[in-house]
């Protein structure tokens, strides 16, 4: 095969220190498909960000391999480091990084400059770009005259201007108010799709993350944990941390006891439950999961939890209450477990006595890492 066919962008066992003993990214790698958003995703401090300033050289890796549209920019140690200037990459910041002191144009034009292009060239190409971003009737205005929303737009549209083998985003819309920034994504996602480029995008934030990825990168700890497609790894992850990362769950640390009726049994705090029996089993320590939404409300006054019919119905107190608008989240205490549940529709206050129902094709096992009970809330 030739060098990195077929792939828009090749990242192998990519590892970065600012201090001896730590490790900012550790062992990372991953390919991105040409024509794919490709997110990475974690919590501040997890290595998303140095992942991307390696991939844009604006860090140096203690080692690994990076090739973007065939070229190899990184081979380290002791192989190619192509200057970040010269990987012809897009590149949009958190705080866009915009020239106050020039036009719109004036900001979309100048790496086309940079680069030497002829002026009957650029102007072409400005023009097309800022028509992909619906700027084109703002091409003379000064940039601080812009809305935040107009502004991440025309840092877009620099991006873009000179076709780039790769866009690399870094948290471009955490500047934004919430509605603004979820009227950027459906805009980012379009304009994606309408020229067909390979982008990779860092967020914290998993919404964001699930609705613009056709596969997205879990990272934790400089270490990345798993690649997937939103729903995949949304519905059967392969890690505790990543199912609660990517949603309001229950986590129940337990060991399998064996399997019955097309079901496979697994024991927890709260006895045996019935769970599916789809996917790999975890080769070390496991835990149960199921998605707060999953939860089936019962009528009160049912009591334990029982195994014959699969059922796994479980009773106990709601201990807080969470009104979160189009649905309202409810923690339950059974003995010394606690888990989620949620509802569009009032259930009841706290310190009611309610009864749930775990459905076990909704119930999935994890390779489980954390200490504690198992619970693990999604407050990002």
């Amino acid at each position: 095969m030739a060098e990195g066919g077929g792939i828009g962008l090749s990242v192998r066992n990519l590892t970065v220190r600012y201090a001896p003993g730590h490790a900012a990214a550790d062992d990372v790698s991953f390919d991105v498909d040409p024509g794919e958003f490709f997110v990475l995703v974690g919590p501040s401090g997890c290595g998303k960000s140095t992942v991307l300033r390696s991939l844009a050289g604006l860090v140096r890796p203690e080692r690994g391999r990076v090739v973007l549209g065939g070229r190899t920019v990184t081979d380290l140690p002791g192989g190619t480091v192509v200057p970040s200037s010269d990987r012809h990459l897009g590149l949009v910041f958190q705080s866009y990084a915009l020239w106050p002191h020039m036009t719109v144009e004036e900001n979309v034009r100048f790496p086309l400059e940079a680069r030497g292009v002829p002026r009957e060239h650029w102007r072409d190409l400005v023009r097309q770009a800022l028509e992909r971003v619906s700027l084109a009737p703002l091409a003379q205005r000064p940039v601080p005259s812009l809305s935040g929303g107009q502004q991440q737009r025309v840092a877009l549209a620099r991006a873009l201007v000179s076709d780039p083998p790769v866009i690399l985003l870094d948290e471009p819309l955490s500047n934004l108010d919430g509605e603004l920034r979820r009227q950027m994504r459906v805009e980012l996602k379009t304009i994606q799709r309408e020229v067909g480029a390979t982008i990779v995008h860092v967020t914290h934030d998993r919404e964001e993350a699930m609705e613009l990825a056709d596969r997205l990168a879990v990272m934790r700890d400089g270490r990345l944990l798993e690649v997937g497609g939103p729903e995949d790894l949304y519905r059967r992850p392969a890690h505790a941390w990543t199912a609660g990362f990517l949603g309001d769950c229950s986590v129940l640390p337990g060991s399998y006891t064996g399997d019955a009726g097309g079901k496979t049994r697994f024991r927890t705090a709260l006895g045996e439950l019935a769970c599916s029996s789809r996917g790999p089993r975890p080769a070390g320590a496991a835990a149960l999961v199921i998605r707060a939404e999953e939860v089936e409300w019962l009528s009160p006054g049912l009591d334990g939890t029982e195994m014959g019919d699969g059922r796994n119905r479980v009773s106990g107190r709601i201990v807080q209450v969470r009104y979160l608008g189009s649905r309202t989240l409810y923690r339950i205490e059974s003995g010394s477990v606690s888990l989620w549940a949620s509802s569009t529709t009032p259930r009841g206050s706290r310190g009611d006595a309610v009864a749930v129902h775990l459905p076990p094709d909704s119930c999935f096992v994890v390779e489980w890492e954390e200490p504690g009970s198992g619970v693990l809330p999604q407050t990002l």
